[in-house]
């Protein structure tokens, strides 16, 4: 079996689940390739290093300027099987749209492989947007996309969405709520299959976790630093406890953003320096290690033009880690936490909220604490293991040819 992973950035610190999908295949005895525009350099996950994942990939370009560089494969595959790609270029080429897209699709085409995969597996909307002719260059293999949901805040919105999801034999997404906005963008509800993104549980090990060391709730929130995770809303939930004696707070932030410096001077103009830390990108394995020391995740997100939260997997990331979770009552976030955190769900925008339910917390006997943490730890385990993973899972099931699968698969939504 051949897949052809498609992405916008690889390595990709802020995705580890495409380490964990890439290694997954690998263990399988699947043989992949990666085509990305793009790496994220500044932190490697041990993963990427210690599977070598790094030789799997290539570059394709995504502007004009960004040719030149490619110039040596696109020439090289043109002169070894010209009659190829003029035939796949002639099919491909679209009158109906500019000269210049129709023109970078040629050359995301000409560097390739000419020999077909049995998947290609495109992620995100953005990514699919540009290989929309993978159905023809490789007519003989299922070309499936992975929808994360919306625009990621500051990006424009991606138009002619039907057509995108028309090119694509299925789409896999990771919430209802999600599936639900793909529909309503214009992809046929019949393509769909709702599959979260899964984990290597043996990634995180169970480890009895001890609550509120030094007498003192650590929160934490994980993600781009932008206005839509909220962050601010967080920090004022923070300052509220603060000036109302709950002295023994802190609260740290990872992640690097467009929104860096605007959380910072709030933190300082608040005299919150002793009580929250910005700490920067981390590692995957980094990331494990600062939770085993938290007690509390706070997801405090809000809805952006077409972003918001769907998955979420730092959730369950958390949660692997026995983190209660404290997060906005938005997207798909409510069919990704456990039961028992969804009374910790709070309105978007909504400090105050957020300020109770930590108080909530700190007024928990540790036992509760405890119970609470164990429960969501059995809950990522039983239902996002990467066994489930709705690739892997569509892979082995769907050679299987039968329509009906999908229809089956999806009665919720008809």
């Amino acid at each position: 079996m051949v897949i052809y992973f498609f992405a916008e950035h690889y390595p990709n610190p802020y995705k580890p689940y495409y380490d964990v999908q890439l290694i997954h295949y690998l263990q399988k005895g699947f043989r992949i390739k990666v085509f990305a525009a793009g790496s994220y350099l500044s932190t490697i996950n041990r993963e990427v290093t210690r599977y070598n994942l790094r030789q799997y990939v290539s570059y394709y370009p995504t502007t004009l300027k960004s040719i030149p560089k490619y110039m040596y494969i696109i020439l090289f595959n043109m002169i070894n099987n010209p009659h190829r790609i003029f035939k796949i270029a002639n099919k491909i080429y679209d009158r109906n749209i500019q000269f210049k897209l129709n023109l970078m699709n040629i050359c995301r085409m000409c560097v390739l492989p000419e020999q077909s995969p049995d998947v290609c597996y495109v992620n995100n909307l953005a990514t699919a947007s540009q290989f929309m002719f993978l159905k023809i260059l490789y007519n003989d293999s299922k070309v499936i996309m992975y929808y994360h949901g919306g625009e990621t805040e500051g990006m424009p919105r991606i138009g002619n969405e039907k057509a995108i999801f028309d090119c694509y034999h299925a789409v896999l997404t990771n919430t209802n709520r999600s599936a639900i906005n793909a529909i309503s963008r214009g992809c046929d509800k019949d393509k769909i299959i709702v599959r979260p993104i899964c984990f290597n549980i043996n990634d995180y090990p169970d480890y009895d976790k001890i609550y509120m060391k030094n007498e003192t709730l650590h929160l934490i929130s994980i993600g781009r630093l932008s206005k839509e995770k909220g962050y601010l809303y967080a920090i004022e939930a923070v300052k509220e406890l603060v000036v109302s004696g709950q002295y023994r707070i802190h609260y740290t932030i990872v992640g690097r953003g467009p929104d860096e410096a605007a959380l910072r001077n709030q933190i300082e103009m608040l005299n919150l320096n002793r009580n929250i830390k910005l700490v920067g990108e981390k590692s995957k394995e980094e990331i494990k290690e600062i939770l085993k020391n938290m007690d509390v995740l706070i997801l405090p997100s809000i809805r952006r033009n077409t972003c918001e939260e769907n998955q979420a997997c730092v959730l369950q990331e958390a949660m692997l880690m026995k983190l209660l979770i404290i997060a906005s009552n938005i997207g798909g976030v409510p069919e990704s936490i456990s039961e028992e955190m969804k009374d910790y769900l709070v309105d978007q925008n909504n400090a105050s909220m957020i300020a109770n339910m930590i108080k909530n917390i700190i007024c928990m006997k540790n036992e509760q604490r405890a119970k609470f943490g164990e429960s969501n730890r059995q809950y990522v385990v039983k239902n996002y293991h990467i066994e489930n993973d709705g690739l892997y899972n569509y892979i082995i099931n769907m050679l299987a040819k039968d329509k009906n699968t999908f229809k089956q698969s999806n009665a919720h939504l008809m």
